[in-house]
């Protein structure tokens, strides 16, 4: 257990961002690298280094925003960022999660797309393989509009790419979830300490409207020529979130739903686990504010229990880390942020 804490401001989120990201090779607050890189510099970097056992690893990376980003291992240049993505997984769970409730469809179909890929390459090459497709049909089909013209057959060939490819992530979404689900409601029951009835229900319209996507597809070629966009498809998938049947984001007390997002996060870990063979690193950011003390002490006693490996958790109250912290974990690293001299236990 690694634990940071200081004041607001000090620096503690940025330090979580920089461990996932250079693990990951993704960002995780922005999407954006411009965000990433201090007001007025031209570029930044990350370099973490890992240690197991007698084997070290060295992961360095440049970020321009704007610019191709680089990533290295041990000193060799990436040909492709999706050639590091999943060696070094990593979970985090932060406050600003909760636009997994609050938010639209797409930060849903973001956090199901990126649990996956994170134990699971192949599902990485298609969902990127996916996107780049839809992203040209749509040009083609804002194109269509400007210049007045249509041409049905050439959109009829990039369907026959696309459709492929839709109905694969369609079925390596369900498979997933078919395992995700029970290991999420396992966690929540844990960290709530009751039986609250919860659920997660995955939404399609391949489900919906009872089509392949070769038909969803071509059902909606004129209203896609119309709205210039691709209408309908598995990038309009969406997670339904309920408690005792009713919608979370409407009937979820702060604590509730803090609960279900931790329990989201810890599943998601498990099924990397079981899909890599490998602990993900697990980063906790500001993890005990909004949940009570008997909610927090549940969570630290699961990660305890199941032995969830190497944890960082950053917090504004170092006496709270100490208190939640104590009963259950032995080994300790807890550093101040503000300048005071750190404790080790």
């Amino acid at each position: 257990m690694n634990g940071f804490v200081g004041p607001n401001g000090i620096g503690k989120t940025n330090l979580l961002e920089a461990i996932y990201y250079g693990l990951t090779g993704l960002p995780y607050f922005h999407r954006s690298d411009r965000f990433n890189v201090k007001k007025g510099a031209e570029k930044g970097a990350i370099r973490l280094t890992l240690r197991d056992n007698d084997e070290e690893t060295t992961i360095a990376i440049k970020i321009q925003p704007g610019g191709k980003k680089e990533i290295s291992v041990n000193g060799n240049v990436l040909d492709r960022i999706m050639d590091h993505i999943g060696n070094f997984p990593a979970v985090m769970i932060a406050p600003g999660d909760i636009e997994l409730i609050t938010g639209g469809s797409e930060e849903r179909r973001r956090f199901l797309d990126r649990s996956i890929s994170l134990g699971n390459k192949d599902y990485l090459k298609v969902i990127t393989r996916y996107n780049r497709l839809l992203d040209s049909r749509n040009k083609q089909l804002k194109q269509f509009f400007e210049q007045r013209y249509f041409d049905e057959d050439l959109l009829h060939v990039i369907d026959m790419q696309l459709a492929p490819l839709s109905d694969e992530i369609f079925e390596s979404r369900k498979k997933y979830l078919k395992k995700f689900i029970p290991l999420f409601k396992k966690y929540y029951e844990k960290i709530e300490g009751g039986s609250e009835p919860v659920e997660i229900y995955y939404e399609s319209e391949l489900t919906s409207r009872k089509m392949s996507s070769s038909d969803l597809l071509k059902s909606n070629r004129e209203a896609d020529r119309f709205q210039q966009r691709t209408t309908s498809g598995i990038h309009k998938d969406d997670l339904i979130f309920t408690l005792d049947d009713n919608p979370l984001k409407r009937y979820g007390s702060q604590g509730q739903i803090k609960t279900f997002l931790i329990a989201l996060n810890l599943a998601t870990f498990d099924m990397i686990q079981q899909q890599t063979g490998h602990k993900p690193f697990l980063l906790l950011d500001d993890i005990f504010e909004k949940i009570d003390h008997g909610r927090a002490e549940r969570l630290l006693s699961t990660i305890h229990t199941n032995k969830f490996g190497q944890v960082f958790v950053t917090d504004t109250d170092k006496s709270r880390v100490d208190k939640a912290t104590t009963s259950y974990l032995e080994d300790r690293h807890i550093t101040s942020l503000s300048g005071e001299e750190q404790s080790n236990f």
